[in-house]
């Protein structure tokens, strides 16, 4: 790696942003669309108002009835 060349450093919401449209266009391609309950959790995780580990334990309660 060359250390004398500049990397771009995301802020954490862009970070946050990228993976979820990365993880909701996975979705798409199978077909899956999410409802607004389970996007509403993500934009809270692209907010910073939770973490991932949230994001997943309030997706799995949506989820589990």
């Amino acid at each position: 790696m060359d250390m004398s060349e500049p990397v771009a450093v995301l802020p954490d919401v862009d970070r946050r942003r990228r993976a979820v449209a990365s993880a909701l266009g996975s979705l798409r391609i199978e077909g899956i669309e999410i409802g607004a309950d389970a996007r509403a959790i993500a934009d809270r995780y692209i907010a910073g108002e939770i973490t991932v580990d949230e994001l997943v334990e309030e997706n799995l309660r949506l989820t589990s009835g």
